[in-house]
């Protein structure tokens, strides 16, 4: 009986089959990076305006409540509202990281215990002329917050982001 004419492969034919094989998957790989991008593309977020919810939320809540004067360009709000007596607000920079604003009728303690769990204070810094307590959470994330007076209840804001320090101070200067 004949054997086979092509018998058991080498070891060096085997390796070189799976560089041939790999290369290929590679190029594959490195060609639809190339056409289609390594990233998906952020979604464009619909920005709302929170100028028109606000009064109704201040006499729901009866506070003052707080929020941008002015953003810097490429900003924009993209959440605000009003539930259980809370003021929520979501930021949104240019680099599409996320300013989160909470107003909640607790004391600052328990409002940072909430919304910004586990952070520890560091310190007392002026922005805009206010004093705000800044807080730093496990993960890296700073909080600032501050007790605000209101005609019939006080309450405490607490704004929470990874952005770097400077941002995060310009935002709250832009509160009002």
């Amino acid at each position: 009986m004949a054997g086979s004419s092509r018998g058991n492969p080498k070891l060096g034919d085997i390796l070189r089959s799976v560089g041939v094989l790999g290369a290929a998957l590679l190029l594959v790989w490195a060609a639809t990076q190339f056409l289609f991008g390594s990233t998906p593309e952020t979604p464009d977020v619909p920005a709302v305006d929170y100028s028109a919810v606000l009064p109704g939320a201040e006499r729901e809540t009866g506070a003052d409540l707080l929020a941008p004067t002015s953003l810097p360009e490429g900003w924009k709000v993209t959440s605000s509202r009003v539930r259980d007596g809370v003021w929520s607000l979501g930021t949104l920079t240019s680099d599409t990281d996320f300013i989160g604003l909470t107003q909640a009728p607790e004391g600052e303690d328990a409002a940072v215990d909430e919304y910004a769990e586990g952070s520890e204070r560091v310190d007392d810094v002026q922005v805009g002329g206010l004093t705000w307590t800044r807080w730093t959470s496990p993960d890296g994330e700073s909080t600032y917050s501050r007790e605000v007076e209101g005609p019939e209840q006080r309450t405490t804001a607490v704004v929470t982001s990874d952005v770097d320090r400077a941002t995060l101070e310009q935002y709250l200067a832009s509160l009002s």
